[in-house]
């Protein structure tokens, strides 16, 4: 545990750092000069940190723990921390159920801190305040022997006691906090502890003491509209003295912005108000997050009391029925996802480097937008949404299940109170999935005064609130009808009146101009979901004003490290590892693809046109930004070949470009100064940087072709003559057909025509080394038939034996040994309708392969539908048996569907095996996941070790196939009528279909170690 030094531990002064509402010590905002004469130290707020302020800087208290592990004796604990992660008490996953709310001996917990502090003696006569940001759950507080007030409920907010009167200023104070994991409230219990997450006891954000001047101000509430609107209202306390509150607005460069506003203050004042215009603000968006200080001065005539400051940013929302969701004007499409707070080694205790960093991958898959769910966030994580640019849709707990009123108007205030002025907050959310009680929805308005539209992620009751549809895991044909008939679908769901009544009275408008945007979508269960059939979800989403766009499930796998299970990272089964990222932030493959499909530009081109001469049409996808604030940077690239011993890119050219002038929807032409030779290279790579340098997307476009590759590392001629015997082998009468030349032999196994062994003798060792691909090709996705004829024949320099076949689809094989020793492998195949996949197998043992290098896209497999996210280049990786959102989370995953592939060397312990497709659309199947029995997201896989495809399957999601199965056909969503094979998430994840006759000539190489 990093220890926290001295000076920051025991008091942190803060000048300007916004307490009111949002303690912004990390904010990063300069000191600014005060008007009027102060008193040394006597206007500031004072923050005096009794804890760590995060999972990197802890502070040991005493502790005790009542059951499970190391309980019943006392010892310490760092805190901020959740005991469970410490080494205490007892692990458990959420969906905790209990007919009656309450938890009887099962993980109820309860945890005794106490610790001892002092605070400085000019303290005295100022008013502190003690702060808890978080504790689950159930929080009874004890100073100096006396209660400091009403045990606190609700495991996920901000709390503070007034603490003046029972401290001792300049002395030791003894402070004492029993946390009750389970509360004593059954609807606490059903919102929180019922969650689909982790449940963890204890102090786990920080807690500290403010202390702020008799007189001062208290929390803000700020209004900031687009147009320059502003007005600022704020709590007074102890105004005696005091006759005027200044306020002045500051930019992000420090100047003030406009005059001061003034108000006058009269004795016992307990708020107040300015208000102003400032012309032409910089305004706050995702895309361009500007930020402003306003900064308030307390003052009694010309001398000054007390100051605060609170950062805001100038923004509008609006939801316009019929026409969609609009930030400052602009029609906004949310590209999101939901995101937990959590760290594998310390729970839900994290830090603002975790929030920085997540908030960043964010950024980096191009997205706009996050859901906190199902719980609000660490304050920080907000802060840096604000900085970076991130609109944040907040979310009141209550998984499956509600608050009471009575908890629940408390936890709303607490939670609206704390994050109200930050710009990245649009929405706030009641719940989850039937976890709403409905009479909380106006208790946000109460306590925010810019009237954020209060949402329900997933209603199940009305499916709409406030305009806005958020139904959770829409097929693609419920999403069809939603965008194109809402009014339709929410008639033909409410058949019954006394429903629909139920409905029109909670929003009279429901239905009329709905906008459509699910809070939950595509389940991303271990590798499927997220960006698996998210490319055919956006082009829908695209192509209709009424939607908002949607949020993926989920940000990372929610694995935690269990040290009572020797160090395992524990996902919980199926329930946790939902993941874009791993634990520990590994990018998975949907990142990927997610990156590329919510890129705001987008560039149609898959090749280079005949006659290409530098000019690539860009679509801007921004919704508000300009596509000549993005800088292309273009590369030439050349790259070693198959036969190489190592894996190199090296760069012959590059340049830079600002990109065209181009409204948001609209194309342009960009123009790349290209060199007169660039036609000799490999490879035209692109890569696009929005203002602020982070790269959106990078598109790399093939130069050489693939037959062009091909015609170059090939060699059909040499030296050696080619020879066909027949070899006896096995039982009596069977001879396989043998091609030999110099050092390399392959037979064929007369009785299925297949592959039986290559052998290559090791050179100056005279040793035949066998090499282990055999058994194929074997159809996958069809049947063989039987061997018809095998017959060998002269080819060029080289000799064919060639197997012809009846009674299955597949047609024709030819195998070709050249001189070279090159293996020429030809086959053809018939084959109509659906099918899982459709290509040919081999076997090629897995223990005897360490690795992998091929040109192509890479470096992770992909599906039917997640074809975006695969990058052209050269990629090589070492053998894993990684299976997404399982330990050990090494990515790019060695299993799976790799292509379009150009050539590729599957490395073996005895000899190299290289292939290259002249054809260059070439998917390779390399083995296949470990799925453990019962996995609800399995893809197939054909038989055999490695597939040289041409169709391969599509991956579903934790709660759906990926297309529908037979029989399917007759069931209705919303109205529309699905068919067998029909992708259940669109035209990409349906079933895939054989058209006819396929043939492939793929060239072989076999080298010896």
């Amino acid at each position: 545990m990093a220890s926290v030094p001295f000076a920051k531990r025991w008091l942190v002064w803060v000048i300007s750092a916004g307490l009111v509402g949002s303690l912004a010590l990390q904010a990063g905002l300069a000191t600014t000069a005060h008007c009027g004469k102060a008193p040394e130290g006597s206007v500031l707020t004072e923050v005096q940190y009794l804890s760590g302020t995060d999972k990197d800087h802890r502070v040991n208290w005493e502790f005790y723990c009542t059951g499970g592990r190391n309980s019943r004796i006392w010892t310490t604990i760092p805190v901020p921390s959740c005991w469970e992660t410490e080494g205490f008490g007892t692990f458990n996953y959420g969906r905790d159920m209990p007919k009656d709310g309450l938890f009887h001996g099962r993980s109820n917990e309860q945890g005794i801190y106490r610790h001892s502090f002092a605070v400085p003696q000019h303290w005295q006569g100022r008013h502190v305040e003690l702060v808890f940001d978080g504790v689950f759950t159930d929080t009874e507080v004890t100073l100096n022997g006396r209660s400091v007030g009403p045990t606190h409920q609700g495991g996920f907010y901000r709390f503070r006691y007034d603490v003046t009167d029972l401290l001792v200023y300049g002395d030791n104070n003894r402070l004492e906090v029993k946390v009750s994991k389970a509360s004593s409230d059954p609807t606490v219990n059903e919102a929180e502890r019922a969650g689909d997450y982790w449940i963890f006891g204890g102090i786990y954000r920080p807690v500290y003491l403010v202390a702020r001047p008799a007189e001062h101000i208290g929390q803000c509430a700020i209004v900031a509209e687009a147009d320059g609107t502003f007005e600022l209202t704020t709590e007074l306390h102890g105004i005696q003295r005091a006759n005027l509150l200044r306020v002045a607005i500051i930019d992000s460069n420090g100047a003030a912005v406009g005059q001061a506003m003034e108000t006058q203050l009269s004795p016992g004042q307990r708020s107040a108000t300015v208000r102003t215009n400032v012309t032409d603000p910089r305004t706050w968006s995702a895309e361009s997050p500007n930020l402003y200080v306003a900064r308030m001065d307390l003052l009694q005539d010309d001398r000054l009391i007390h100051t605060e400051t609170e950062r805001f940013g100038f923004r509008t929302i609006e939801i316009r029925p019929g026409e969609g969701i609009f930030i400052n004007g602009r029609h906004v499409m949310f590209k999101g996802t939901n995101r937990h707070t959590f760290w594998p080694d310390t729970g839900r205790t994290v830090s603002r480097a975790v929030d920085e960093l997540d908030v960043g991958l964010m950024k980096d898959m191009n997205m706009n937008a996050v859901r906190t769910s199902h719980y609000p966030p660490d304050e920080s994580f907000i802060q840096v949404c604000d900085e970076l640019g991130l609109y944040v849709l907040e979310e009141l707990a209550g998984w499956h299940w509600a608050y009471s009123d009575q908890v629940g108007r408390r936890l709303v205030r607490q939670m609206v109170e704390r994050d109200r002025n930050h710009p990245s907050v649009i929405f706030w959310l009641n719940g989850n999935e039937g976890g709403t009680n409905m009479n909380l929805n106006a208790e946000f308005a109460l306590y925010d005064p810019q009237r954020r539209p209060v949402l329900i992620p997933g209603e199940q009751r009305t499916w709409i609130y406030n305009h806005v549809i958020t139904k959770h895991y829409p097929k693609y044909i419920e999403l069809v009808d939603l965008l194109e008939r809402p009014e339709d679908v929410l008639r033909q769901k409410y058949t019954d009146g006394d429903r629909l009544a139920e409905l029109q009275a909670m929003d009279p408008h429901s239905g009329l101009g709905a906008i459509i945007m699910p809070t939950e979508m595509l389940h991303g269960l271990y590798d499927g979901g997220n960006g698996a059939g998210l490319a055919d979800f956006w082009e829908l989403m695209r192509r209709h004003k009424t939607s908002a766009g949607g949020f993926t499930w989920a940000f990372a796998d929610e694995g935690i490290r269990r040290p009572d299970r020797h160090g395992i990272i524990d996902t919980h089964l199926t329930d946790a590892p939902d993941g874009i990222l791993g634990p520990y932030r590994q990018k998975e493959g949907s990142f990927y693809a997610i990156k590329e499909i919510w890129s705001p530009v987008y560039i149609a081109i898959e090749h280079l046109p005949d006659g290409f001469d530098g000019r690539i049409e860009v679509e801007n996808r921004y919704d508000m930004t300009d596509l000549s604030s993005v800088c292309f940077q273009w590369q030439l690239i050349d790259w070693t070949g198959p036969l190489d011993q190592t894996a190199e890119e090296r760069l012959a050219a590059s340049g830079q470009v600002q990109g065209p002038k181009a409204s948001p929807g609209q194309k342009a032409t960009l123009e790349l100064p290209l060199a007169d030779n660039w036609q000799a290279h490999d490879a035209l790579r692109l890569k696009a940087f929005d203002w602020t340098g982070r790269q959106l997307w990078t598109w790399t476009w093939p130069i050489r072709s693939a037959k062009a590759w091909a015609e170059t590392v090939i060699q059909k001629t040499g030296s050696d003559k080619v020879i066909y015997r027949l070899q006896q082998e096995d039982r009596p009468g069977k001879a396989y057909h043998v091609l030999e030349c110099g050092r390399l032999l392959i037979a064929i196994d007369p009785d299925t025509g297949r592959l039986a062994r290559v052998a290559r003798e090791r050179p100056g060792e005279g040793k035949v080394r066998l090499i282990d691909l055999s058994n194929g090709p074997a159809m996958a996705g069809g049947q063989d038939g039987r061997v018809a004829a095998i017959t060998h024949l002269p080819d060029g320099d080289g000799h064919a034996i060639e197997v012809l076949y009846t009674g299955g689809n597949l047609k024709g094989v030819r195998w070709t040994l050249y001189p070279s020793g090159w293996v020429g492998l030809s086959y053809q195949y018939h084959q109509e309708g659906y099918v899982d996949y459709l290509g040919v197998s081999f076997d090629l043992p897995e223990r005897l392969v360490y690795g992998t290098r091929w040109l192509g896209g890479g470096p992770y497999p992909i599906w039917k539908n997640r074809l975006a996210g695969a990058r052209f280049g050269l990629w090589e990786k070492g053998h894993n048996r990684s299976m997404t959102g399982h330990a050990p989370w090494e990515y790019p995953e060695f299993p799976g569907y790799h292509g379009p592939v150009f050539w590729a060397t599957i490395e073996t312990t005895d000899g190299h095996i290289t292939l290259m497709d002249p054809k260059g659309d070439l998917v390779l199947r390399l083995y296949r996941p470990a799925y453990l029995p019962g996995e609800p997201v399995q893809a197939p896989f054909p038989p055999g070790d490695i597939s040289f495809m041409d169709l391969i399957p599509p991956i579903g999601q934790k709660f759906d196939p990926a297309y529908w199965p037979d029989g399917d056909y007759t069931r209705r969503y919303g109205g529309g009528k699905a068919r067998p094979n029909e992708g259940v998430f669109g035209p990409q994840s349906g079933r895939p279909m054989a058209t006819g006759d396929y043939c492939r000539t793929i060239y072989l190489f076999f080298g010896v170690q």
